[in-house]
């Protein structure tokens, strides 16, 4: 089937609205983008709809912003560990005389 036949992807917009609002506003609504970018990608590699810019950039963006998101557990999960890590290092602090 020609691609002029085909049906444009009904839910275009929402995929690059939720990749933008990832990538400006919360981490979770690009990987809802990527997602169902992906989904999309499936169904226009099977010939179910026409390819559409609108898409394709939501489908990137959510995969940007699903890749900052990971990036940002992992510097979490380091700085958590780290300050664990110093926090059982540091001696204990003295007390002047007569505080106590």
């Amino acid at each position: 089937m020609p691609d002029t036949e085909l049906p444009e992807p009904s839910n275009a917009t929402v995929i690059f609205v939720l990749g933008l609002l990832g990538i400006l506003v919360c981490g979770v609504l690009g990987i809802i983008a990527f997602f169902m970018g992906k989904t999309y990608k499936q169904q226009v590699a099977q010939g179910l709809v026409k390819s559409n810019g609108l898409a394709d950039a939501g489908y990137i963006l959510g995969l940007i912003s699903f890749i900052i998101l990971i990036l940002q557990i992992i510097i979490v999960i380091v700085m958590v560990g780290a300050m664990f890590a110093v926090g059982t290092q540091m001696p204990p602090v003295p007390v002047p005389p007569g505080i106590v």
